[in-house]
């Protein structure tokens, strides 16, 4: 846990950063201005891949089954399903009327048979 309270306070450090950008003789910084970019710049890389393994992770422990964020429909395929295309056709479709449905939604019109 006290990875997530670090990783709360370095993301609004972080976030304020840029700030030095604004005025950097004022706190006495003695980089060159290109290289004040550049480590900002950096600063705001590591913050950004921070802030996406923590949502990654977030996303991991809250969407275990629901395929939330996956465009594909699970398919159940069976050996006749294999061996005839039309069927495979079927089958889809059929997987995608019950994910609509499931939805409480209509499947367009260019996919119903």
């Amino acid at each position: 846990r006290g990875v997530y309270y670090w990783a709360v306070g370095s993301n609004a450090a972080m976030r304020c950063a840029w700030a030095l950008s604004i005025s950097p003789g004022a706190l006495g910084i003695g980089l060159p201005q290109d290289v004040l970019a550049f480590v900002l710049a950096l600063v705001e890389l590591l913050r950004r891949a921070q802030w996406n393994v923590l949502r990654l992770e977030w996303e991991q422990h809250h969407n275990t089954g629901e395929w939330r964020a996956v465009k594909e429909a699970h398919l159940e395929l069976s050996e006749s399903v294999l061996t005839h295309p039309s069927a495979l056709v079927a089958s889809a479709c059929a997987a995608l009327q019950h994910r609509y449905a499931a939805a409480g939604l209509h499947l367009p019109r260019a996919l119903r048979r």
